[in-house]
């Protein structure tokens, strides 16, 4: 391989649960060196495939913030039949040398169109077992796809020995875990206080999840719990947040729970930063890679977090010394961790203290960038 800059397009097909994953990477993008550096090696774009009722408009302004080319096809329908032909069509003339692709649909596009734009091929892996059971088949049938490709990453070890067991070779997965910016997540950064626009004191008691995260069962398992912790140390208010916010089903769920007058729907208001600093602890219930790039995110808010058992957490959360782990559908077992939380504050803000400590020496974004530019690098000089 010659010096030449390596042009890598990030692929997704932006459903309720991927466009946030796409404004993720164009955030991560900025450790990359550019085009237009001196001494570039690589040049970033990101292409989403979206149905029209997905908005992406925080990714097109994280695009343009971060000098990254932005391109987008919008799908007509679930089953489009020109959707194949269309993103070919954008493949060929932005001519990428690889194209990571992040999702089960990406994925399958990548495969059925590399043999005629003759990209090497990247794929983000997904555990199998997320989400209902349309999203699980979906998983599973996606795995089968992924010897396919020329490089696989694996979040975890276990995944990558899940991807070992359905045919990848052990020299073509690529562990990377997930990681975040620290120092925009930090509360240094805050620039709202959020508490003040919501009409919260200090001495609120205040619970966030994510809408986006959780959702059906997990949702119900997540207002559960605050439930529970209320009746067991007084009220509680719980901030809902994320983009993409089923609104009319969280304020139907949180009145089924006792728990309308408290909740608080606020979408997608500006920074995440200056949410997690309004809370006092982060719970969520649920096992995509999105969940974990949120547990992440709270810790190095200093925001001590509740979640439920998946693969890998315990490489996320240390239990009881960065936040706790439940078994999955236990909604005692969490509103007994956030009661725990609530009612002890000094062991929180201890607990706050050590994670974010632990999120600085373990998950900083440059050393993801510099391990995906060496998956890329080996893609490009794998025969």
């Amino acid at each position: 391989m010659d010096n030449s800059i390596i042009h890598v397009l990030h692929l997704f097909a932006a459903n309720d649960s991927q466009a946030p994953a796409a404004q993720r990477v164009v955030g991560e993008s900025s450790p990359y060196r550019f085009d237009h550096d001196a001494d570039a090696e690589f040049r970033i774009s990101v292409a989403v495939v979206r149905s029209g009722r997905v908005r992406s408009s925080a990714v097109v302004s994280d695009s343009s913030a971060r000098q990254i080319d932005l391109h987008e096809v919008t799908r007509r329908s679930r089953f489009d039949p020109t959707l194949l032909w269309r993103v070919g069509r954008l493949l060929r003339r932005l001519k990428p040398d690889i194209v990571h692709a992040h999702d089960a649909q990406s994925h399958l596009l990548a495969l059925l169109l590399q043999p005629l734009c003759g990209f090497r091929m990247v794929a983000t892996a997904r555990h199998g077992h997320a989400g209902d059971w349309r999203e699980r088949f979906s998983a599973s049938v996606d795995q089968k796809l992924l010897p396919g490709f020329h490089r696989v990453i694996a979040a975890n070890n276990q995944l990558a020995r899940q991807l070992y067991q359905l045919g990848c070779r052990p020299t073509q997965v690529d562990v990377i875990g997930v990681s975040i910016d620290t120092q925009r997540f930090s509360r240094d950064a805050v620039r709202r206080q959020l508490r003040d626009e919501l009409a919260l004191s200090a001495q609120a008691k205040v619970v966030g999840t994510s809408g986006h995260l959780c959702r059906g069962a997990e949702l119900d398992l997540v207002l559960r719990a605050v439930r529970g912790a209320q009746a067991a140390i007084g009220p509680i208010h719980l901030i809902v947040f994320g983009q993409y916010t089923p609104r009319d089903k969280i304020r139907n769920r949180a009145a089924k729970y006792g728990l309308a007058a408290r909740t608080h729907l606020i979408g997608a208001q500006g920074d995440l930063p200056d949410v997690y600093a309004a809370l006092n602890v982060f719970v969520v219930a649920g096992q995509s890679g999105e969940v974990a790039t949120a547990l992440l995110e709270a810790q190095s808010m200093e925001v001590p977090v509740v979640c439920t058992r998946f693969e890998g957490v315990e490489d996320l959360v240390a239990h009881g010394t960065t936040g706790f782990i439940t078994d999955q559908d236990d909604a005692e077992a969490l509103a007994s961790s956030i009661t725990r939380l609530l009612s002890n504050p000094r062991e929180a803000q201890a607990l706050a203290a050590t994670g974010r400590l632990r999120i600085t020496q373990r998950f900083h974004s440059a050393d993801r960038s510099e391990a995906l530019a060496a998956t890329y690098r080996r893609a490009m000089n794998q025969s």
